[in-house]
């Protein structure tokens, strides 16, 4: 629907598979464009917003990216910031932690294992962000755990946070909505491909911190 938000995990367009030596060896830097450019079109065609991970080859690296796509078919990016050893091992490091104001809402995004770097979405917050987008990979089943660090974050910030996990088996940790009073507003089911909605009452979001 016009206006709405889809959001995608971590390497959705890609693929994400940091542990295999050769994960992106055989990778075409204008295969990934082409399948953006395929996306954009769709995002156009629905007058939707669209948030998806996917590896990015810029400056002679691959970057481990969200690509944040509007109607007007404008893409605008977030390069994970703090990579795993895993990822280190494909990727460049992203230097910028930008806030995108979209339809007069503050953006925010951070990539799975951001999650516990509480500095960067301390950091957002700072900088006026009233939504923060989490794209996650994080498939391991101790990683269920994490649904505790997405309610503080939530909380400790005063904004919403929206976490979108990979539902591949054997995956524990779904995919979450949360409002800045820690409250769970959405829940997906784990191993289960969902696309639940709900509306965000910016009210709820206290104002950026000094």
């Amino acid at each position: 629907m016009p206006g709405d938000w889809v959001v995608f995990p971590e390497g959705a367009l890609t693929g994400y598979f940091p542990d295999e030596a050769d994960y992106l060896a055989n990778m075409a830097p204008g295969d990934v464009e082409a399948a953006l450019e395929r996306l954009r079109a769709v995002v156009a065609r629905k007058g939707c917003h669209c948030l998806v991970g996917t590896a990015r080859f810029v400056a002679n690296e691959w970057r481990n990216s969200a690509a944040l796509i509007s109607p007007s078919r404008e893409v605008r990016w977030y390069d994970k910031n703090t990579l795993t050893a895993l990822d280190a091992r494909h990727f460049a490091a992203g230097d910028r932690l930008p806030v995108y104001e979209v339809d007069g809402v503050k953006v925010g995004i951070q990539i799975c294992w951001e999650l516990l770097f509480p500095r960067q979405w301390a950091q957002l917050k700072r900088d006026g962000a009233q939504v923060v987008f989490h794209l996650n990979n994080a498939v391991k089943p101790e990683d269920a755990f994490w649904e505790h660090v997405l309610l503080a974050r939530a909380f400790e910030n005063r904004y919403f946070v929206g976490s979108v996990n990979n539902a591949a088996a054997p995956q524990t940790l779904p995919s979450y909505l949360i409002a800045p009073s820690g409250e769970t507003l959405l829940r997906c089911d784990p191993r289960i491909e969902q696309a639940l909605t709900c509306g965000l009452e910016l009210s709820q979001v206290e104002p950026a911190w000094s």
